[in-house]
This record gives C-alpha cells, sequence and structure tokens, in this order.
C-alpha cells in the first residue's frame, strides 16, 4: 500500500469501475417509490435525481482536483490530515471507516442475506452476510490485482445486467404514459427537498477513487477521470432506469407503500416468475458492492497506519500489495455489527448502530 515502494497497478477503468460499483446499490430499485407521489410528475422525479446526480458530479469534480494535488491513498482521511492536522485526520479516518464502510458493509450484506433467503430460507441474512464477507474478504488477501480483476468482474456483471433490464424495459410496451413536463413551483416545495434527500443516498460512493489513489497509475490524471466519468456514467444508468419505472405506472397511482419500486415496475412490464432473477440481480449487485467496499475500506486502514495513527501492523501487506492486517480487522468489525444489528431485527438497524 506504500506509495513509496510499490508499483501502482491500478488503472483509469479499474477506478472508475470501482466508483460505478460503489455508487449503485439496491436503493435506485427502491427510492422512487417512497416519494414520487409527492412530486406529482414524472418531469419532477426525473429531475430530482439529475439534479442529485449533478451535486455528486461537482464533489466528483472538487475532490478531484483536490487528489491530483495529493496523490495518495486516504481519501478525506489523507486530505483531512494535510489540511488541519493529526488529530483531524484520525477522527475524519476512524470515523469514516466506521460509518461509510465498516457500516456500509454490514448493511449491504445483511440485504444481500435477506435476498439470499428465497433461496435458502433456513439460512439466517446474519449468517449469509457473514459468509460473503469472510469469502470475499479471504479472495482480496490473495493480492491488489487479483482483488481488483475481482471487482472489474463484478462491476462489469453488474452493470452488464442493469443495461440488460433497462433494454427489456424499453422493448416492452408501456404500461404508463411517461409525462417529462416540469411543474417548476414543485421544485421549491418541501417534497423536492425531502425526495432530494432520499436521492443523494443513491448517488454515496462518488468519491470512491480517492480512497485508492495511492494505487492508480497517473493519478493526477486519472484520480479526476474516472471520478468525473463514474459519477456521469451513474447518472445516466438512474435516469434510463427512473424511465424505464416510470413507463410502468404513472406516478399518480404510486404511493408509498412501494418500496421496491424496481421490482414492481418488472412485474408490470414482464411476463413469467420476475421475483426469482430480479432478485439474482439485486444479488450481483450487492456482490459487485460488497467487494469494491471490502478493497477500498482496507485502503484506509493501511493508509492511517503508515501515517502511525493506527498500529503498524495494519500497514504490513503480502507479496502482492494485499494488506492482509487490515482485511482481516475490517472484516471482524463488520461480522460484529452485521450481528449486532441482526439482533434487534433487520438491515436498517445498522443505521441507528
Amino acid at each position: 500500500v506504500s506509495e513509496k515502494n510499490h508499483d501502482r497497478p491500478l488503472g483509469f477503468w479499474s477506478a472508475t469501475g470501482a466508483v460505478i460499483a460503489t455508487m449503485i446499490g439496491a436503493g435506485i430499485f427502491g427510492a422512487t417509490g417512497g416519494f414520487a407521489h409527492e412530486l406529482g410528475t414524472d418531469g419532477n422525479v426525473l429531475l430530482v435525481w439529475l439534479f442529485c446526480g449533478g451535486l455528486a458530479l461537482t464533489g466528483a469534480l472538487s475532490l478531484g482536483e483536490l487528489g491530483a494535488m495529493m496523490p495518495r491513498s486516504g481519501g478525506c482521511y489523507t486530505y483531512n490530515r494535510h489540511l488541519y492536522g493529526d488529530t483531524a485526520g484520525y477522527l475524519s479516518g476512524v470515523l469514516s471507516w466506521l460509518l461509510a464502510f465498516v457500516g456500509a458493509l454490514a448493511y449491504v450484506t445483511l440485504l444481500l442475506g435477506h435476498h439470499v433467503q428465497q433461496f435458502a430460507p433456513d439460512l439466517p441474512p446474519a449468517a449469509a452476510a457473514s459468509i460473503v464477507v469472510v469469502l470475499l474478504t479471504a479472495a482480496h488477501c490473495f493480492g491488489l490485482r487479483e482483488g481488483n480483476w475481482m471487482n472489474n468482474a463484478f462491476t462489469i456483471f453488474k452493470v452488464g445486467v442493469i443495461l440488460a433490464f433497462i433494454v427489456a424495459g424499453f422493448s416492452v410496451p408501456a404500461q404508463a404514459e411517461l409525462n417529462t413536463k416540469i411543474n417548476t413551483a414543485g421544485i421549491l416545495s418541501s417534497p423536492f427537498a425531502s425526495a432530494m434527500i432520499s436521492v443523494s443516498f443513491a448517488y454515496l460512493g462518488w468519491e470512491t477513487a480517492t480512497w485508492i489513489a495511492g494505487d492508480l497509475r497517473a493519478p493526477q490524471k486519472n484520480l479526476p477521470r474516472s471520478l468525473i466519468v463514474g459519477t456521469a456514467f451513474v447518472t445516466g444508468l438512474y435516469l434510463l432506469l427512473n424511465i424505464v419505472f416510470l413507463r410502468a405506472q404513472s406516478v399518480t397511482t404510486m404511493d408509498e407503500k412501494i418500496d421496491g419500486i424496481g421490482l414492481h415496475a418488472a412485474e408490470i412490464l414482464f411476463s413469467g416468475n420476475v421475483s426469482t432473477w430480479f432478485n439474482c440481480m439485486i444479488i450481483a449487485v450487492l456482490l459487485s458492492t460488497t467487494s469494491t467496499i471490502l478493497m477500498v475500506g482496507a485502503r484506509i486502514l493501511a493508509t492511517m497506519a503508515q501515517d502511525g495513527q493506527l498500529p503498524a501492523v495494519l500497514a504490513k501487506t503480502n507479496a502482492r500489495e494485499a494488506p492482509i492486517p487490515s482485511l482481516v480487522v475490517q472484516a471482524i468489525f463488520t461480522i460484529i455489527f452485521v450481528w449486532a444489528a441482526s439482533s434487534h431485527g433487520n438491515a436498517d438497524n445498522v443505521l441507528v448502530l
């Protein structure tokens, strides 16, 4: 992980893939159903997704410039430490790792566990989540390149599945007329602001490449480009997915009970056993997200250990540049979070913890 002593095996496409894989989770398949009926028009629904994508893009532009100036792994930890000192850097790094990575891993893997139950009803979600964490962590322990190849394969498969869903959605007759008219008065309303909060969560992860900047080739060039291209691509993908959802059902007939708008749209547009293959798609999406977060999160611990902010053992890597101690510690904390949240009911309790 040391930027001084190892080659930089990750290129532009790997960094872009990491951004895409982290951003695209299950949220895109549920968020719209919770607020669409309050916005009133299809145009306003699409606008809120476009607007939040624009906000994420401005963040990508800003951190891309900052990351090019300090091309080192650690993301906001590195920037805060450089600008505000060791204490600010330490707090930023530990909190980011616990909340944005360990917490996110626990939430995503528990959600994955719930989807796995459709195929293995006797397997508790927490057990499935723990198995996924252990297996993917073990895979990343083989080496940085090997872990990156796995992430790239997951990302390509995930994007391919989602694009296939979009193409299929446009290939069948629409069940609702798409109205792209924008209600300008609604833009300044509290429902629009509330919708922005929900949608913003679906864009989390746009800064992913900054956490692994020390492993990027030509980071001054590839870091900003990967942030911008990855964020722009996901924004476009989200807009297309929402158009598919809106072709299935008008916002006027939606209500807040339709949390799984993606599945609901698929059931309206397609025939056959939709829930099974849709469930498989969600599992693929969540596996990709989990694998990338595991790789990136371990980089934070290793970078902090290099700086003397955490025990030096966490900075150790094997011959293939895998920070095994950091990966193992991260897996242990994630599994603790998983079982703690599971004991309180469901994946949403990770947010409470």
